[in-house]
């Protein structure tokens, strides 16, 4: 039997042992996927993207985007979304099988793919009470194939030097944006390791190539840019920073934005979830929506409002509290790396790889 048909059958393989486990799991809703449902939904009502009436800017829009698609088809929502992962999480077998044939060899292929098809993490039967991440929900399965896919373009627009892989490479880097906030580091990091690769072999001619992974890339993105600019009042490649801070003086600014930051260290590196779910989940002082800009941005007369009733209740409390003492310089420095030290690794990774 030849790799391709072999490589075949393991795709069926995973897509039909992700729709039995789908099947098993019930129809509950857990955590993202309520969330993308219903972005989804508003979508394919004509409502626009939004979550909660109110212009949503925080979640990507690419997988409610197919699954609003799928779902003006006839499937249910909540079927053409999980349908869309058992596909995704089975189209994974091919540029997993390419990479691990590229990285180990022609032996390395199928372990490689047979892997990506049965992995627990990559199924539904991982849930939050094990432990574990799993990533059968949201936008998660989409990500990782798009993902996955962007890393075999850029090898093979290195290798090869073909435009069409050249903006090919462009194009998922934006899908892989699109779908999840973290593409963006991404594709920033593959094309930073790979300008570093044809720098130091003085590849020249393959510069205008770059040049046009990065326009496609753009291209691509520029329609969602135009959303988040005509949303938020100014250009930006995501709406997870409150718009509200940004309006207040600096000062105050950097003040709830600190206070923001270390909640969100806290339950990242202390487990803390209280802080973090008092900031998320926090009323806006005008009692009509969530203070989070995670659940939709409001009017700018609104967020003006609510602008300067932060700031004034947080003036009070930092006036009526003493200012604590810096820790010391080897704490700041440890926090530094904990926060900084994963990027380095990715990038790092990424260039031993090559």
């Amino acid at each position: 039997m030849n790799e391709r048909r072999t490589l075949g059958l393991v795709a069926v393989l995973a897509l039909l042992l992700r729709l039995l486990l789908l099947v098993a799991r019930g129809d509950y809703i857990i955590y993202d996927e309520g969330y993308y449902l219903l972005l989804a939904r508003s979508l394919a009502a004509g409502d626009g993207f939004t979550l909660n009436g109110l212009p949503h800017v925080a979640l990507s829009p690419l997988q409610p985007l197919l699954v609003a698609g799928l779902s003006l088809l006839g499937l249910p929502d909540l079927w053409a979304s999980r349908l869309l992962a058992a596909a995704c999480g089975a189209a994974l077998v091919f540029p997993v099988a390419w990479l691990a044939r590229r990285w180990g060899g022609a032996d390395a292929a199928f372990p490689g793919a047979l892997f990506a098809a049965t992995a627990p993490a990559l199924l539904s039967f991982a849930d939050f009470g094990a432990g574990a991440w799993p990533l059968y929900f949201g936008s998660e399965p989409l990500f990782l194939l798009i993902g996955t896919s962007l890393l075999v373009a850029a090898i093979r627009a290195v290798d090869d030097g073909s435009w069409r892989w050249w903006a090919g490479w462009g194009a998922l880097a934006a899908l892989a944006y699109l779908t999840r906030l973290e593409g963006a580091v991404l594709g920033a990091a593959t094309g930073a390791v790979a300008l570093a690769w044809l720098l130091a072999r003085r590849k020249w001619r393959l510069l205008p190539r770059a040049g046009l992974a990065l326009a496609t890339g753009l291209l691509v993105a520029l329609p969602y840019f135009g959303y988040l600019r005509a949303t938020l009042g100014r250009w930006g490649v995501s709406g997870r920073v409150q718009a509200a801070a940004g309006q207040q003086p600096v000062e105050k600014a950097d003040l709830v934005r600190t206070r923001r930051r270390e909640a969100l260290q806290s339950f990242v590196w202390g487990g803390d979830r209280e802080a973090l779910w008092r900031a998320l989940y926090a009323i806006d002082p005008s009692g009509t929506r969530m203070r989070s800009q995670y659940w939709g941005v409001a009017p700018a007369e609104q967020r003006a409002a609510s602008a300067a009733e932060v700031a004034r209740r947080s003036t009070a409390e930092a006036e009526a509290q003493p200012e604590a003492p810096l820790p010391p310089v080897w704490r700041q420095v440890l926090r530094a790396l904990r926060v900084d030290l994963a990027w380095w690794l990715v990038l790092l990774g990424l260039a031993g790889i090559w």
